[in-house]
């Protein structure tokens, strides 16, 4: 009886095809590669789409050619010409930083417009950008009180928080009211959290809790403000964590000036010279009107 191959997707057959991208562009061969995870046969097979390994033979050839599972996905996802539009791009991150709303539109078309447009990842990164754009334009209004509920019904109901659902909560931040940012705030940075002392994943919770803290000095809930200002001072921040660093001495100075302490404004211009230096002038201007702004704020309170 003739055997019959079993016939895999297109995403099936990527797994090999991409693996093997990465594999010539670290220069391993396929002996070095298997490093006996596998027959050489088996892995060409493998990288020409005919066969998917075990799930543990899958990692050990990724530690094989050095790559890890972010790095893989990423190469995965270009490969497939980027179906998943948001969690391995810079582009919403650099829309943002440059207040190109027009670029965060067309990202949120691209999502709405989606075949797959009513599964729960899609939607999550609909509202993720829809929060993005509102922040930009105080005019934007078009979250529904059913989507804000959507998101934290999820972020609640979450054992583990991963890359995603940081990242998630610290974009979507705007749409929430006080008590529940401090909820879902405490559950993030909760010690139990079994991913919460990865390099990368440190470093998506400290940008989340400046978010949050940026909201609560905004809206004059300055307790909120020191008690996550408090959390990230008895945070062991690693010297590579540079701009989280300045960010954190910004926004401690700015809540200690929204207090009545003016000679914070110094530190927060030391600040502001330090990212100009940097040649971060985007960030710099961004402190520029936010502190405008404050200093009007403050100027109207003490009438």
């Amino acid at each position: 009886m003739k055997k019959t191959e079993k016939l895999y997707s297109i995403k099936e057959a990527s797994y090999g095809r991409t693996f093997k991208i990465l594999r010539l562009s670290k220069g391993f061969s396929q002996l070095e590669a298997t490093n006996h995870e596998m027959s050489i046969s088996q892995l060409s097979n493998f990288e020409n789409g005919k066969t998917v390994p075990l799930t543990t033979t899958f990692f050990n050839l990724l530690k094989n050619i050095n790559v890890d599972m972010v790095e893989f996905q990423n190469a995965y996802n270009d490969y497939l010409n980027s179906e998943a539009i948001l969690p391995y791009s810079t582009e919403v991150s650099e829309a943002y930083t440059s207040g190109n709303i027009l670029k965060l539109k067309d990202m949120l078309y691209k999502l709405e417009t989606s075949k797959k447009n009513e599964n729960k990842k899609f939607k999550l990164d609909k509202i993720r950008l829809k929060s993005i754009i509102s922040t930009l334009d105080s005019n934007y209004n078009n979250i529904s009180k059913k989507e804000v509920e959507f998101v934290k019904l999820y972020l609640q109901h979450l054992k583990e928080w991963g890359q995603y659902e940081i990242k998630l909560f610290g974009q979507c931040v705007p749409i929430f009211d006080i008590p529940t940012l401090s909820l879902l705030g405490e559950k993030m940075i909760n010690p139990t959290q079994k991913n919460i002392n990865l390099h990368y994943t440190k470093q998506m919770i400290i940008k989340a809790v400046l978010n949050l803290i940026d909201i609560f000095t905004k809206s004059k809930n300055f307790d909120y403000a020191n008690k996550f200002i408090n959390y990230l001072e008895n945070t062991k921040i690693h010297d590579y964590f540079t701009y989280e660093k300045i960010t954190i001495v910004y926004s401690k100075a700015r809540l200690a000036y929204l207090e009545g302490n003016n000679e914070a404004l110094d530190t927060i211009k030391k600040c502001q010279d330090l990212l100009l230096f940097c040649d971060c002038s985007e960030i710099a201007n961004m402190i520029e009107k936010e502190i405008s702004e404050d200093i009007q704020s403050f100027k109207t309170t003490q009438k």
